[in-house]
């Protein structure tokens, strides 16, 4: 592997909102270098918080936004995909065709892939 020359923004993360629900992250923050780093961070910290409270995922992005906008003089953005898997039951799909609809795609794809194994005794 080659290293990249600059620190970047990319990053994904996952955890445990609750003892039923997981939280899972893919994002890109715009640019390189330190400044990506940290905005990076910040992101990831406050999507992170704003799911701990319990906010649905799109209250958890709306208020990542407004925080991120704020004081944002270098207008640095990042490109969120933020999901909750229902560990009881395996469900938020539903959620995310319902947000996409008929919208094209047009940008390329990061993907996330997650095994979910219910539990067996549950299921029956």
């Amino acid at each position: 592997m080659v290293p990249a020359n600059e620190v970047g923004g990319d990053f994904y993360d996952f955890f445990l909102i609750d003892d039923d629900h997981l939280g899972l992250v893919i994002a890109d923050v715009s640019g390189k270098g330190i400044p990506a780093a940290l905005f990076m961070m910040v992101s990831k910290n406050l999507i992170k918080n704003y799911a701990m409270m319990g906010l649905s995922p799109a209250e958890v992005l709306n208020r990542t936004n407004a925080s991120l906008c704020e004081n944002n003089s270098n207008r640095m953005f990042v490109t969120v995909w933020f999901g909750v898997l229902d560990l009881a039951n395996g469900h938020i799909v539903a959620a995310i065709d319902q947000f996409v609809g008929d919208a094209p795609q047009f940008d390329d794809l990061t993907m996330l892939c997650v095994k979910y194994l219910p539990d067996k005794e549950e299921t029956t």
